[in-house]
């Protein structure tokens, strides 16, 4: 037993020293992004105790305090919220908020760690993690979290953990934090519920409540939904408190329902929302970007990584071989399943957007990939 906590230890370790000694690195460069000031604002008027400029003027207002909503209308304030304790301790500069965004990135390190030792086993968490400590993709748009929201990936390492525990377990305590994490996702940012609603589909097709017990055979398709999500009014509650920001912001404004719905079939950047294959290659495109880390030619260059995409596509050929021809792959075929029917679905929601067809829309999912490489090489 001591060695398995040895390995808990020492690969998070590793994973962690890896990734701080690429993310720390000329932590000020490249300099400030306006994303970044949008949230870093409203965080510094707080510690200073200055009068905020509210989004559209909706604010929770406590005990003689006003506190921002959102930080946008489909954006949320947990940044602004997160840099409070960095400012206050280490005061206002471009090293503090990128310290805080560095911080989120080593706990989403920490989380899919255990996630995946639980989901799969330690050999597979070991390569998730320590592949996505070199990604640049991670590496870089962790350094510049809140210009992506990157908090988004600790939040989903988060959600996907404690609903894998209440899976296991049945604890009650655990299914109401993941379904708060998932509210607070989307609070995070709008497009969360693209991850929210994949994960929710995804579990639902393959009747994960089966993976209760090791070596328990799984139950038929559930003839309702009800068998394998039983209603919890406290879950529910949670997952509200979660999005309770956003929700209390749209109470005041209609900011958000506003623009979905000037932006449904056109979004604000051009994007035809009705032509969904066209949209669909665009994010396969950009999700083959994130992949191979070609999207920051503004840091001096295009520094490509074209065997990435490669081992992903075989990664999954691999699975697909061994779901046909080995027999303990079929016998867990759900676990070998999930992880990539969240990101298919995730893509495919995905063509319909609000705003554009970045690639960093799809941050939310990077850690996913170097999962499915790891269960392919561990298998």
């Amino acid at each position: 037993m001591r060695w398995r906590w040895a390995l808990d230890l020492l690969i998070p370790a590793l994973a962690l020293a890896l990734f701080l000694s690429f993310s720390l690195s000329q932590l000020e460069l490249p300099g400030l992004y306006y994303d970044e000031a949008l949230d870093a604002v409203p965080a510094m008027r707080l510690v200073l105790g200055q009068p905020l400029e509210l989004v559209r003027n909706a604010g929770l207002r406590i005990a003689g305090h006003t506190l921002p909503l959102m930080a946008m209308d489909y954006v949320g304030p947990i940044n602004t919220y997160l840099l409070i304790p960095f400012f206050a301790f280490l005061g206002v500069s471009v090293d503090s908020i990128r310290l805080m965004t560095v911080a989120v990135g080593a706990l989403t390190i920490l989380l899919y760690y255990f996630f995946l030792r639980e989901l799969f086993n330690r050999g597979v968490a070991a390569i998730a993690v320590l592949l996505l400590a070199v990604s640049p993709s991670f590496i870089f748009w962790t350094r510049q979290g809140i210009h992506v929201t990157s908090v988004m990936t600790a939040i989903a390492g988060g959600s996907l953990l404690a609903l894998l525990y209440w899976w296991r377990t049945r604890r009650t305590w655990s299914l109401c934090l993941g379904c708060f994490l998932l509210g607070l996702g989307i609070t995070a940012k709008l497009l969360f519920l693209w991850y929210a609603i994949a994960l929710g589909l995804s579990s639902l097709v393959l009747g994960v409540r089966a993976w209760g017990k090791r070596g328990e055979t799984y139950p038929p398709f559930p003839s309702s939904p009800f068998r394998l999500f039983p209603p919890n009014p406290l879950a529910a509650l949670c997952f509200l408190l979660g999005a309770g920001p956003l929700i209390l912001y749209n109470v005041q404004t209609r900011g958000t329902l506003e623009v979905l719905g000037k932006n449904m079939l056109v979004s604000q950047y051009g994007v035809n929302n009705l032509d969904v294959l066209h949209n669909l290659g665009v994010r396969l495109d950009a999700f083959r970007v994130v992949l191979q880390g070609s999207h920051f030619w503004f840091l001096g260059g295009l520094q490509i990584n074209r065997l990435y995409p490669v081992a992903f596509v075989g990664a999954v050929a691999v699975l697909c071989v061994l779901l046909c021809f080995s027999r303990a792959a079929r016998a867990e075929w759900r676990k070998l399943v999930f992880l990539p029917l969240v990101m298919a679905i995730f893509l495919l929601e995905s063509v319909v957007t609000v705003s554009s067809l970045e690639p960093t829309h799809l941050l939310v999912l990077l850690p996913l990939p170097q999962a499915v490489i790891g269960v392919a090489l561990y298998m």
